[in-house]
């Protein structure tokens, strides 16, 4: 299995903070992406996700949690007032005639003083599940909602089973089957866990319990969930990036350890589809696990542009996942974040990425990045990038590798003067995972090459065989004033 990046996008609504991204949903062809200034809609047109509206009414600029099924979005707000005590609320939007709507805000029947309902929310149809870990001080409860003539109201809550474990701090919902979990409630020597509850007749029974698998100090297993039919995943603070569940036979037990590479941090997300866990990362990397044959995958890394330090990029802070679309947020620190949205089911995988794929040319000095991710199987070779300014058909074979860049002068310069002005890096060797940064520096004052685009792409070499091992998919740049 390969992933396929379609499409990387800033926001289009405005720009005053870096929070674009910092929560996703997904589902179908519809994505919600929250941000310091509303919730960004986006509808898949093709392989392009088009923007189709912004969502400003009171509290979606300050979206904790974000849940989407179907023509229902809920969007978090622990921190809203209610009506003069900060407990907590949710949003509920509704779309008809292709138009999303508020329709109600939700508050919790037993509202207590900063209780931070809304901290995490889920729907499936016509259900919403609302988790409030610090409700009661820090014994946490869920509220469900229901659906009834169009209007939504309370219909349960489910209380803590204990003190102090966080219960509620993640929760996942799938039709008549609920997940909450307790991320600080202690198993022996571990910590961790869930519950699963199903809906009988008009009351939520627990029916299962998940527990760590082993006896980790402090691994705090649930700090995030997902939910799927009979599958579950809680993220972990462990070694492990997060935890699979089964229900089999009427009784829930592990399934497998999802391992992080060694580097990668911790689980900071979680989201399930059917045979796929994406797991976002505390550090700067999303990783994607499929089932087949019986077991789960390795873990492939999604293609982020996130290791250049100087962009201040925070990847795998949000992720989303429906089928074979992936959705990871990456907020960044000082300037408007970004959205990946990626083909994880696809049998090519571009080793290419660039950004951003627009540079303003003017006093300040402004650049394109780009991570060749060529692989493992190509660590410690020579890579070369080149370019061309007269597009990328027909190309050139290269050692039957077809490089997709049409020659022209530019080309020329790319091959003689590599790492030379405006080209940082552009030839080099690949690092242990076959991976290396580069750039197109652009000089402040360079106006010249405003309205000038191009497209660039990299070969590996295999100095030893004398061929062209690798050839890059090509990626754009335009320049504008």
């Amino acid at each position: 299995m390969h992933s396929e990046v379609q499409s990387v996008f800033p926001p289009v609504f405005g720009q005053p903070t870096g929070s674009f991204g910092i929560r996703v949903a997904l589902d179908a062809t519809t994505m919600a992406i929250a941000s310091g200034y509303g919730i960004e809609m986006r509808e898949r047109i093709g392989d392009a996700w088009t923007p189709s509206g912004l969502l400003t009414d009171s509290g979606a600029k300050s979206a904790a949690a974000l849940a989407l099924d179907g023509d229902v979005l809920v969007v978090g707000l622990p921190d809203a007032v209610n009506p003069s005590l900060p407990a907590g609320a949710a949003l509920v939007y509704e779309r008809s005639g292709g138009t999303w709507s508020l329709a109600t805000t939700l508050h919790a029947g037993d509202a207590q003083f900063a209780e931070g309902f809304g901290a995490a929310v889920d729907v499936s149809g016509a259900r919403i599940l609302i988790g409030a870990a610090s409700a009661g001080q820090i014994s946490g409860a869920a509220w469900v909602f229901e659906r009834n003539g169009g209007v939504w109201s309370q219909t349960a809550k489910l209380p803590p089973v204990a003190p102090d474990i966080g219960f509620a701090t993640a929760v996942a919902l799938d039709g008549d089957r609920a997940l909450v979990t307790a991320p600080f409630a202690p198993f022996g020597s571990a910590q961790g866990g869930a519950l699963v509850y199903e809906l009988a007749g008009t009351q939520w029974l627990p029916t299962g319990v998940l527990l760590p698998p082993s006896p980790q100090v402090a691994q705090k297993i649930g700090r995030s969930c997902a939910l799927d039919g009979t599958r579950a995943v809680l993220g972990s603070n462990g070694t492990t990036g997060g935890e699979v569940y089964e229900l089999q036979s009427g009784s829930w037990s592990h399934a497998a350890s999802l391992p992080l590479p060694i580097g990668g941090g911790t689980s900071a997300a979680v989201a399930i589809s059917g045979a796929r866990v994406l797991i976002g990362t505390s550090q700067r990397d999303a990783f994607v696990y499929t089932h087949a044959g019986g077991a789960w995958s390795a873990p492939e890394q999604l293609l982020l542009l996130g290791h250049a330090p100087t962009l201040l990029m925070l990847p795998g802070a949000a992720v989303a996942l429906d089928g074979d679309n992936a959705a990871v947020g990456t907020p960044n620190i000082l300037y408007p974040g970004l959205v990946y949205a990626h083909s994880v089911g696809g049998a090519g995988c571009p080793r290419l990425l660039g950004l951003p794929q627009t540079v303003a040319v003017s006093n300040q000095p402004a650049a394109q990045y780009w991570q060749l991710e060529a692989g493992s199987a190509h660590a410690n070779r020579v890579y070369l990038m080149l370019g061309s300014l007269s597009g990328t058909a027909p190309g050139i074979t290269l050692d039957g590798q077809l490089l997709p860049l049409v020659p022209d002068a530019y080309t020329t310069y790319t091959l003689t003067a590599p790492n030379s002005p405006p080209l940082v890096d552009t030839l080099g060797v690949l690092d242990a995972n076959g991976s290396a940064l580069a750039r197109f520096q652009v000089p402040a004052g360079s106006t010249a090459l405003a309205g000038i685009s191009g497209h660039h792409a990299y070969v590996v070499l295999d100095l030893a065989a004398g061929v062209v091992a690798l050839t890059s998919n090509a990626v754009g740049v335009a320049f504008k004033l």
